[in-house]
């Protein structure tokens, strides 16, 4: 039952997030859209609906002592002239009132904002290094390219799952490499034919929380949310040709049999 409740709330997390009306969740209300304004005097900021054609829109307050997280973990002040016209962003706010011209107003006020890039694929594009602007076709029923050996790179941000691939690749080639082709792993984008990708969480997620499932010892432990990708990049674009959200363990490996089959069901339908 708890499993179930907790599966629920991070589904509720993904699926919610992603509209850009006005939602609820327990991180506070939500709003995503377009950067309009921000002032640097007030901290208002102003947001449109990502569609042009819907009028909805949404004002808000920055909270004076707001600061992001570096990637070093670090933390600091967030700049209003950070948050550009333009840019899609989902804010979190509260309503509170405020002081002005003697008479107590409604305002909303900002306590999150994630930038959230152009599309779906920010963090993917961030996995595989390229810039934010690259574009990303999503699966239209592409094979891999027939290279022999296919030079896969991998950008795997979990230590035990990406040596699992290392490992599978070499059983690979040992078990398939004759019949249907090897596999060469490459450290460069640049020097590769696909690129295998996998990292926590997903670009809609409000928060990366767990899931508690059960083991076959009987103890319970905490899966969390993670994104893996199978893509190529011809030119400047990156094609999605297989992609999957699954939660797993941070110190296990989450079931690989079941990727390692759609891998080389991949791998084997490049030959027909």
């Amino acid at each position: 039952m708890k499993r179930t409740l907790l599966l629920s709330l991070v589904l509720f997390l993904a699926t919610t997030a992603a509209y850009p009306q006005k939602v609820t969740t327990i991180l506070g209300d939500a709003w995503v859209g377009i950067v309009v304004t921000a002032d640097e005097t007030t901290r208002e900021i102003k947001l449109r609906h990502p569609d042009p054609l819907k009028k909805d829109t949404f004002s808000g307050f920055l909270q004076d002592d707001y600061k992001v997280r570096l990637k070093d973990g670090s933390w600091r002040f967030l700049q209003m002239s950070e948050i550009e016209p333009g840019a899609r962003i989902r804010v979190f706010y509260k309503s509170k009132t405020r002081d002005a011209g003697g008479q107590k107003v409604k305002v909303f006020s900002i306590h999150r904002v994630d930038f959230l890039g152009i599309d779906k694929y920010d963090m993917l594009r961030e996995a595989l290094n390229v810039p934010p602007s690259t574009p990303v076709a999503a699966n239209d029923g592409s094979k891999l390219p027939p290279a022999n050996p296919l030079r896969l790179f991998l950008s795997i941000q979990q230590p035990n799952l990406k040596q699992h691939f290392i490992e599978w690749v070499a059983d690979w080639n040992n078990r398939e490499g004759t019949k249907h082709r090897r596999i060469e792993i490459v450290t460069e984008l640049s020097n590769s034919d696909a690129s295998l990708v996998s990292f926590w969480g997903r670009d809609d997620l409000v928060a990366l929380f767990p899931i508690l499932a059960g083991t076959g010892s009987g103890e319970v432990e905490e899966n969390y949310p993670a994104s893996i990708y199978l893509v190529t990049k011809e030119s400047d674009t990156v094609k999605v040709l297989w992609e999957k959200f699954i939660f797993m363990p941070r110190e296990e490996l989450p079931a690989p049999a079941r990727l390692d089959k759609e891998i080389e069901k991949m791998l084997k339908a490049a030959k027909k």
